[in-house]
């Protein structure tokens, strides 16, 4: 009977780990595998059930308050710094500020400012001068994500990229 059990869990210990399907964000919301969840129409436990599939369970959820879009703002914190955000229940936006999920076109944390204006022909830069109140250096696209950048060179590096209503200062 211990020899069973011991070759048991080997062969549990041993086995294959199953990747989980990425994460593909968008504008408009994003997907993992065949399901996706877009911004103002899914319900926000349906939202976080798609999530889960490419990250595992949220390790934080809450309310953000009144970020300046007249609404008080829900999340779900997952792993690996991808956060969604809920407006009466439903899907309102994401942001993710670590490597890993990405657009598509293959646009993430860690992506040049050349690769994002190649990807989403529409980009536009921001310097957001913090010296006068701005956040800092910023892209946006009305095709593609926004985000957060080093700098406004072309080698620049996205550092945070969203989409749709967030609460970007918390």
């Amino acid at each position: 009977m211990q020899m069973r059990l011991v070759a048991l869990v080997a062969a549990v210990v041993t086995a294959p780990a199953v990747a989980a399907a990425p994460l593909v964000l968008a504008g408009t919301g994003f997907a993992v595998g065949g399901k996706t969840a877009r911004f103002e129409r899914t319900p926000k436990a349906e939202a976080i059930a798609v999530a889960t599939a490419a990250l595992g369970k949220p390790v934080g959820q809450g309310s953000h308050g009144d970020c300046g879009s007249g609404h008080t703002i829900g999340y779900a914190k997952s792993r690996g710094g991808f956060e969604l955000s809920f407006v009466h229940g439903r899907l309102s936006g994401w942001t993710a500020d670590a490597r890993g999920p990405a657009t598509r076109e293959g646009i993430g944390v860690g992506a040049t400012l050349a690769q994002v204006r190649k990807a989403f022909r529409d980009v536009g830069t921001d310097a957001g001068d913090e010296a006068n109140g701005g956040l800092g250096p910023s892209f946006s696209s009305e095709s593609g994500p926004n985000g957060w950048l080093d700098g406004t060179r072309p080698q620049s590096k996205v550092i945070s990229l969203y989409a749709g209503t967030t609460c970007i200062a918390s």
